[in-house]
């Protein structure tokens, strides 16, 4: 259950001054011309230059993967295979590094929590019949970090406490709820309000289609708390324990530990593991992190033409061109 800096750059590029005599009818800079009048004023490189400068480093960089990945746009025959859209695609996202997946476990080390949380350290989680939920929320996250580690992305295992301004290309909470309603059953799932980021709304929608196509889980959307709206491990305002604001992050409930149907599901993490790790795939592939296809472990060779790991109801979503 849930409970730029803009630093100066100083005057220290050197190399730009031009010496008296260098260009005819040129004074050099502090020097008199000629005729004993003052120099021309040294001209100093700005923030255009600069911006070249970082521009024409970027387009290097690009051009140096794109000779390291052209291969893979073409087949063995030398024609065209996948066009060179896909490649400009995997040549970007390499340049933003490996797939980084923080997945925090409901509830885990509650009790150590940092002083600024020291009100949730009690909170640490429902018990039914003998069973607890962090557990039940821990036997997911192994299950679902298993299925990402084969797909080749890099997984951070996370307790209750998120690590200051903690940063990766999305962050996942998992938990379970109770009910005093036995009858009460379901998935929900929140991002934060107000709206951190702009993919915060794309990341519920792929997760969400996952989950309540492949799996028997209902709808619970409409129990929606306001501890899950205002999760503490989003709210960077307030606490440094907290995901960075441009780092995409949902909280999830899976079903109810009160509710025979909901508990059954929950004992058996697989499935519901491998729901939350197609949502994942999914909104990696909207957002065009990963290439088309299946996930595949870094430095594996393209394969052209694969078929697209099967996503449920959000496998319709072909990744954006």
């Amino acid at each position: 259950m849930a409970g730029r800096e803009d630093g100066r750059e100083g005057d220290h590029l050197g190399g730009w001054e031009r010496a008296a005599g260098d260009a005819p009818g040129a004074g050099g800079a502090g020097r008199p011309n000629r005729d004993g009048g003052p120099g021309p004023r040294q001209r100093r490189p700005g923030r255009a230059a600069r911006r070249v400068l970082l521009g024409g480093g970027f387009l290097l960089a690009l051009s140096v993967l794109l000779a390291l990945n052209w291969s893979s746009a073409f087949g063995a025959v030398g024609h065209p295979s996948r066009g060179l859209a896909p490649t400009l695609r995997e040549a970007l996202a390499a340049l933003r590094g490996p797939v980084r997946i923080g997945l925090q476990v409901g509830h885990l080390r509650e009790t150590a929590m940092p002083r600024e949380l020291a009100k949730l350290r009690t909170a640490t989680g429902a018990e039914v019949n003998g069973v607890e939920e962090v557990d039940v929320n821990l036997a997911i996250v192994r299950a679902l970090a298993r299925r990402l580690e084969s797909d080749g992305f890099r997984v951070d295992i996370l307790g209750a406490t998120v690590p200051p301004g903690y940063r990766a290309t999305l962050l996942l909470a998992v938990h379970a709820d109770a009910s005093s309603d036995p009858r009460r059953e379901g998935y929900k799932s929140a991002h934060y309000l107000p709206l951190r980021n702009a993919r915060d709304p794309l990341l519920k929608l792929d997760i969400d289609r996952a989950v309540l196509s492949e799996t028997a889980l209902g709808d619970d959307d409409a129990n929606v708390s306001i501890d899950m709206l205002k999760y503490y491990a989003f709210n960077s305002l307030h606490f440094r324990h907290s995901v960075a604001r441009a780092t995409p992050a949902l909280i999830v409930e899976m079903g109810y530990l009160t509710n025979r149907h909901d508990r059954a599901l929950l004992e058996r993490p697989g499935p519901l593991a491998a729901a939350l790790a197609d949502g994942i795939v999914s909104y990696l592939h909207d957002v065009q992190r990963i290439p088309p296809g299946p996930p595949r472990p870094a430095g594996a060779p393209v394969q052209a033409g694969a078929p697209a790991r099967a996503r449920g109801a959000a496998g319709a979503r072909s990744a954006a061109p």
